[in-house]
């Protein structure tokens, strides 16, 4: 279910969403923005937050206070700019005060040309964006100076493919997300990633490589 690949592209149980490759900006068709909203929003508010050495914590606190504060100024910044707040947007209680907890946040009615849509929180925050038409999603998404990861869902295997090729990304996924597999190339175009990695490509990329031609038989011998 989209839902779930939205939440679960999100790492957050593996890194709180501090990932280069998370699905913290989603393009939803109007027709369905209400109902994936809702089922987001739910999946969210169960997640348990704490601290890491907690065997029942599914969300961990951020890499630092200074990131932590960053999160946070971002989910500030984007209800300043008209988003709305469905899951999350405030720490969770009853938890130490020293440690840099985000409660995973949903944002919705994101406009394209809001800071958090531009811009890589690297935290446990999802913006979802409203969209009419294909012509108009494919726009938006590469309007983003970075290109790393996408995600495509749709019932549709034609559209979606044809999505795919429209996309301005290193790595895509086609009805689901966060999945890696060993030797396929990773890497992102725009102002993402510095080449391709974990596959031969990367491996190539440190070689050098020398023609030589050596004649073989006397001057003037084809054979």
């Amino acid at each position: 279910e989209v839902a779930d690949g939205i939440v679960t592209g999100m790492n957050l149980r593996v890194n709180q969403g501090q990932s280069c490759a998370s699905t913290s900006r989603v393009f939803v068709h109007r027709r369905l923005y209400a109902d994936v909203l809702a089922r987001v929003a739910e999946r969210l508010a169960a997640l348990r937050v704490g601290v890491a050495y907690d065997d029942a914590t599914e969300v961990g606190p951020m890499i630092s206070g200074r990131h932590a504060d960053s999160v946070r100024a971002h989910i500030r910044r984007a209800v300043a700019d008209g988003a709305r707040i469905v899951a999350g947007g405030s720490g969770p209680e009853g938890l130490p005060e020293r440690g840099h907890f985000v409660a995973p946040t949903l944002l919705a009615d994101v406009d394209p040309g809001m800071a958090v849509a531009r811009e890589e929180i690297f935290g446990p925050v999802i913006s979802v964006l409203p969209f009419t038409s294909e012509r108009e999603v494919i726009e938006a998404v590469n309007a983003s100076p970075y290109g790393l990861s996408a995600s495509v869902w749709s019932r549709d295997i034609d559209r979606a493919l044809r999505t795919v090729e429209q996309i301005d990304a290193g790595y895509v996924w086609v009805n689901c997300a966060g999945e890696f597999y060993s030797g396929v190339p990773f890497g992102g175009w725009k102002d993402s990633g510095l080449g391709s990695q974990e596959s031969l490509e990367e491996l190539q990329s440190f070689r050098r490589l020398k023609a030589v031609n050596v004649r073989v038989g006397p001057a003037g011998d084809a054979a």
